[in-house]
């Protein structure tokens, strides 16, 4: 990566398009995760950048803001949509219902060589909207998720933070900040993948301000980034793709996502 891409974020506040009967995306070149693998990260994290071209990004846009207002959850701190069903301790409870949309991104993620197997599809997609100065705590994304996390961003760019867990039993826990490992600089139109170590042995979090100050412990920091410099937010869409192995559908609340 060459330099900094800031993204043209006109497609949040803009109005959107009425959504299209079908959408398809373009497959790409053949990709392999593992060219993409970032090497001064904690393993394992690959990052593509401009995974989505930017008429896909506005696309998926349109779709996210033309869905049903029901499908809103609202948060103290941001709100967001859940497709494919409630995930809980025993696994998902499907109701059966990824859109197209989501199905056809979902299908040019699963073309990354060395990404998803394929007995673990994504099932689930979780989108969160950040409006500039949002952010989420640090955390782990639990044992009922297969153990490979993807992310595509839409509209911003923001900064992944990681962090060391706290020792089991400690007594005079390190505050937070003191736990700080790095960041990722997540562009618009990426897709992040992070499993192994940075999945399991991490957490991650995005930190509550409206721009990041660019710092010497960015992983994938590109070189027309220039230190102390600061890389204001605007509103960001994040498209969370997983697969629960273990799957209970559930015909009431497919019956209810049908009404």
């Amino acid at each position: 990566m060459d330099s900094i891409n800031r993204g043209k974020v006109t497609g949040v506040v803009a109005p959107f398009k009425e959504a299209e009967p079908e959408c398809h995306m373009e497959q790409p070149k053949l990709l392999d995760a593992n060219d993409f693998l970032v090497k001064n990260a904690p393993p394992t994290i690959r990052y593509i950048p401009n995974f989505i071209t930017e008429n896909e990004e506005q696309m998926l846009l349109n779709r996210v803001y033309t869905a049903p207002k029901p499908k809103w959850e609202y948060l103290k701190d941001r709100r967001l949509q859940n497709w494919g069903g409630l995930v809980g301790k025993s696994g998902l409870i499907s109701d059966g219902n990824i859109p197209q949309w989501l199905q056809s991104l979902i299908d040019k993620i699963m073309s990354v060589k060395n990404g998803f197997p394929e007995g673990n599809r994504p099932n689930h997609v979780l989108i969160n909207e950040y409006l500039s100065g949002q952010g989420i705590m640090p955390h782990t994304d639990g044992p009922a998720f297969f153990p490979l996390v993807s992310t595509v961003s839409l509209g911003s760019s923001t900064f992944l933070d990681f962090y060391t867990p706290l020792e089991p039993g400690s007594e005079n826990p390190a505050p937070i900040s003191d736990r700080f490992v790095g960041s990722m600089l997540l562009q618009p139109r990426s897709l992040v993948l992070i499993n192994s170590q940075a999945y399991s042995a991490h957490l991650h979090g995005i930190a509550d301000r409206p721009a990041d100050p660019v710092h010497d412990r960015i992983f994938n920091r590109p070189p027309g980034l220039v230190q102390n410099e600061s890389l204001p937010r605007q509103t960001r869409i994040s498209l969370t793709i997983r697969n629960v192995p273990s799957v209970k559908k559930n015909s009431i609340l497919q019956m209810l996502q049908k009404r």
